[in-house]
């Protein structure tokens, strides 16, 4: 596909996002997390409990630190991805 415009590369083009890190942590809280250089941000919270939804420490955007995961979502749940 050709295409014609004055608008630099970067404008038209966007760079390919990386998929969030999911891993399973505190129960069934999972957690997508985005690294920025040394800190990693809190992107997305998928939890069956709604009180985690309205918990200041797991709003998106937040700065988020953990230890090593438990385990990795397939391994948390029955889902396969």
């Amino acid at each position: 596909m050709i295409l014609h415009t004055i608008l630099p590369e970067q404008c038209v083009l966007f760079p390919e996002q990386t998929e969030p890190e999911q891993f399973c942590a505190k129960g069934t809280v999972y957690f997508g997390l985005c690294k920025d250089g040394a800190q990693e941000t809190l992107c997305r919270l998928v939890s069956t409990n709604p009180r985690d939804y309205l918990n200041p420490q797991y709003a998106p955007g937040s700065a988020f630190s953990h230890s090593t995961p438990e385990k990795n979502f397939e391994e948390c749940t029955s889902f396969r991805v």
